[in-house]
């Protein structure tokens, strides 16, 4: 049996109406990393110096209440936008015994670059 739920998109889900909740404490050392997800959210990590397990639980309702204001505003951080790839260059080949070396097309005239002022 599946159970859904719907919650309304123009509210925020009240803390009963959290469809899911993970939360993932690492320890190592004397440094805890906290990171706190729920449903349709991305992640918000924190990491702590000087912390033991007793600690690091007690610190894990302020870093959920951080997430909790974070993801009001932005649920999900900006989708990566991948850069423009470059101008393919034409490949040039060495030609063979006996065959004629192939002609590379002129190249586009550049324009100069204009250097920045530098500061030091």
């Amino acid at each position: 049996m599946v159970r859904e739920r719907v919650i309304p998109t123009t509210e925020q889900p009240t803390q009963s109406e959290i469809l899911d909740l993970k939360v993932v404490i690492h320890l190592h050392g004397d440094r805890a990393t906290i990171a706190v997800q729920q449903t349709n959210t991305d992640s918000w990590i924190r990491i702590m110096e000087g912390l033991d397990l007793e600690r690091a639980l007690e610190q894990v309702p302020r870093v959920l209440a951080e997430a909790t204001v974070h993801w009001q505003e932005h649920p999900r951080f900006p989708e990566y936008q991948r850069p423009l790839a470059p101008p393919a260059t034409p490949r040039v080949t060495r030609a063979r015994a006996g065959q004629a070396a192939p002609v590379r097309a002129p190249a586009a005239p550049q324009e100069p670059q204009v250097q920045a002022p530098r500061m030091f």
